[in-house]
């Protein structure tokens, strides 16, 4: 599960994903809550198509993410597994995760990406816009109201060291990344070079949490 705010790198990452487990001989399928939630449908350029104080927006967003849950649970029932492409910004919606996997005695990664250079997120935002890519996230007033209303994974699963939950954090600004839950897991590790190599001509020392 990719966890991250838009313009971090998480569809990059997903594709990286995608492409290593092809290489073991496994079967990956990347699964994105836009597919499900957009169908055409424009952002507009106001902040309430981010807006989940609004009943309407809130709703939409979860039955995305419900349908992208049940596509998951296709995927993990047929031997594929799910790379789940989306901001999950929102602790119920990664818990929906959790919950499947365990269901199906899975192993759940959080690959969390990063990126928190201001002028270059406002800059992807303007070529979004000019590219009238208008069925994306493209202004920074709907940036900001996002990511006020993220619960993060500081606060929900590092705070309550859940189970069963590893954690990849990448963190593009400082080329950095920290491991959580991830103590001998030699596939952490390579998950997370393949991921880096998206980036990085050389992969960075890592950092390990229990």
């Amino acid at each position: 599960m990719l966890y991250g705010y838009p313009l971090s790198g998480k569809s990059t990452a997903a594709a990286k994903i995608r492409d290593y487990l092809a290489k073991k001989g496994e079967p990956a399928e990347i699964i994105s809550s836009a597919k499900f939630r957009l169908k055409g449908r424009k952002h507009g350029s106001s902040k309430g198509f981010v807006d989940e104080k609004k009943e309407s927006t809130k709703r939409v967003k979860d039955k995305a993410y419900g349908k992208l849950c049940k596509r998951a649970e296709i995927c993990l029932g047929s031997g594929i597994t799910p790379v789940l492409d989306a901001t999950f910004h929102k602790y119920y919606r990664r818990k929906q995760v959790y919950d499947l996997t365990n269901k199906w005695k899975a192993e759940t990664y959080v690959v969390w990406v990063v990126f928190d250079n201001e002028e270059a997120i406002r800059d992807g935002l303007r070529k979004r816009m000019l590219a009238k890519n208008v069925v994306a996230l493209h202004t920074w007033k709907q940036y900001s109201t996002m990511a006020s209303q993220t619960e993060k994974v500081e606060d929900h699963e590092l705070a309550q060291k859940l189970l069963g939950v590893k954690i990849i954090k990448f963190d593009r600004g400082k080329m950095a990344i920290k491991l959580y839950g991830c103590v001998n897991d030699s596939f952490a590790e390579e998950l997370a070079r393949a991921i880096s190599a998206s980036y990085l001509s050389t992969f960075p020392a890592v950092l390990r949490a229990t």
